[in-house]
């Protein structure tokens, strides 16, 4: 029995379709895969910052003083759906590494996203001045270890995979313009040419004895 001057939030029609609505706008915005932030999330909250970054007034205690992204790209990612392997290792391979990632992002206004395949991202807003960026880089390819992913073949065989992820990054600081467009794209250039250099593997190192080719 209801209690007197009680009432159901979601009592009303109107209350019940916003509830709805609110539970599809949310699913709009997962990747169901691996439930990250899809890539439209991504570039819709960077430029919420980007307007933030270059604007004086502020709710924050602490302004924000940079925006950092890092761009991911799992390499030689077709291996893992060819034989032995299948879609299904390629699936596991792809939520490890969104399971990663989120380990990476500490901060709970890190923004971690697939942005399509086996491209991923992250937006950190920095708060603190005096931030050295490259140093930043750097700290985070530290904390990037080996991850093996344990993952069933097509003949039923478990087996260890190691994987390698190429990485780039962009970052714009207070008082510089750049749009999210021009701050993906150099991301994107530097993931490139990480890929290009092949100096050393972060995160994942592909194990080839796992790997027939036909």
């Amino acid at each position: 029995m209801p209690i007197d001057g009680a009432f159901d939030v979601y009592s009303s029609p109107e209350a019940e379709l916003k509830r709805r609505n609110n539970e599809l706008e949310d699913k709009v915005h997962i990747d169901d895969l691996t439930q990250l932030f899809t890539r439209g999330y991504l570039r819709e909250k960077l430029n919420e910052l980007i307007e933030e970054l270059n604007n004086s007034k502020t709710e924050r205690v602490a302004p924000l003083q940079a925006i950092f992204i890092l761009r991911f790209d799992i390499d030689k990612f077709k291996l893992f759906n060819e034989s032995p392997y299948n879609h299904t290792v390629g699936d596991d391979v792809l939520r490890a590494f969104a399971k990663y990632l989120k380990g990476i992002a500490k901060e709970k206004e890190d923004i971690v996203a697939r942005k399509g395949g086996d491209e991923f991202a992250i937006v950190m807003p920095i708060f603190r001045k005096g931030v050295n960026l490259e140093e930043l880089f750097e700290t985070i390819k530290k904390r990037m270890k080996e991850l093996f992913v344990l993952v069933t073949d097509k003949n039923g065989k478990e087996r260890d995979l190691k994987v390698t992820a190429s990485i780039g990054y962009s970052a714009i600081q207070r008082g510089e313009f750049k749009t999210s467009e021009e701050l993906i794209k150099e991301a994107d250039i530097k993931e490139r040419e990480d890929k290009e250099n092949q100096k050393s593997p972060h995160v994942f190192e592909i194990d080839k004895r796992h790997i027939t080719q036909n």
